[in-house]
């Protein structure tokens, strides 16, 4: 798994993490994104990892939320050093899993895909 992919893994788990806490305070994306003076999809975005959040962004989230960004930051570091043996197993493809075997995962049923 190339630096990239490992970024996005990243992204992908600081964004959940976000997610759940506008839940946890029982915001709607546009509740959230009125707290943040954006539209709704930049919310919508960020959550579904397609858009990056700078530090300067991450801080004005979690005002928005009332967190403090320190433990935001210490609790996703904490995820990261957890997530790191199974990244790592990843990176070195001692673990190998396609969309096929995504599909079971998810589903529980054997999973036909088509290219």
């Amino acid at each position: 798994m190339g630096k990239g992919k490992d970024l996005a893994a990243q992204n992908r788990l600081l964004v959940g993490m976000l997610r759940e806490l506008r839940l946890d305070n029982g915001l709607t994306q546009a509740e959230l994104a009125s707290r943040l003076g954006k539209p709704q999809s930049f919310v919508s975005k960020v959550e579904r990892a397609e858009r990056i959040i700078d530090a300067v962004e991450l801080r004005r989230w979690c005002i928005a939320l009332d967190v403090d960004v320190v433990r935001v930051i210490r609790d996703w570091s904490k995820r990261l050093q957890e997530l790191k043996p199974i990244l790592q197993s990843i990176r070195t493809r001692q673990w190998r899993c396609s969309r096929h075997t995504l599909g079971e995962i998810r589903t529980g049923h054997p999973v036909n895909v088509t290219s």
